[in-house]
């Protein structure tokens, strides 16, 4: 009997453990990292050279770099003017189907936390529809939002704004 107790004590154990970690992390608070759909493991792996660690999508594509589509102030519609940028991004993955994109959302720093997380999700997600119309699987796009942390340019004027309300691209194989 106490071979059973010592394993049932060892798998209650890692559940709490597992429990507790997961309590820990910090997702959901305010002005944390908000994720729309699948999350991002940020377990490294010591084996691979900095930038090729493995994720939940895969391992980061390297020499490859898309301009990120830029928006108008509390916008999530897309400009007439961006469409090339996500039009190259749907090419590059049609010709190479074992590659991810995942899509960040971030907006200036004008406007609540809560706000701008909803704000970036909205724009993130338009590039996402965007890309999965013109033919790519909707399984290999993934989307989510920064709100305002993480500024491209960390100024305080309309340019840095501009600069700052946008959709990067981080491709993975």
């Amino acid at each position: 009997m106490t071979g059973k107790h010592s394993i049932l004590t060892a798998v209650a154990v890692l559940c709490c453990a597992s429990i507790v970690a997961g309590c820990n992390s910090g997702r959901g608070r305010t002005g944390d990292k908000q994720f729309s759909g699948t999350s991002i493991n940020t377990q490294q792996d010591g084996d691979k050279p900095l930038g090729q660690q493995p994720t939940e999508f895969g391992i980061p594509v390297t020499g490859v770099s898309f301009e990120n589509v830029l928006f108008e102030f509390d916008k999530a519609s897309i400009r007439r003017s961006e469409y090339a940028k996500m039009d190259s991004v749907a090419t590059y993955l049609k010709r190479n189907s074992k590659t991810r994109v995942v899509l960040d959302g971030y907006c200036d720093e004008r406007g609540t936390a809560e706000y701008n997380l909803s704000l970036g999700e909205r724009r993130s997600i338009a590039v996402r529809d965007y890309i999965v119309e013109l033919g790519v699987m909707s399984d290999r796009v993934f989307t989510r939002s920064f709100g305002e942390e993480k500024p491209l340019n960390p100024e305080h004027n309309e340019a840095a704004w501009r600069e700052n309300r946008r959709v990067e691209f981080s491709l993975y194989r």
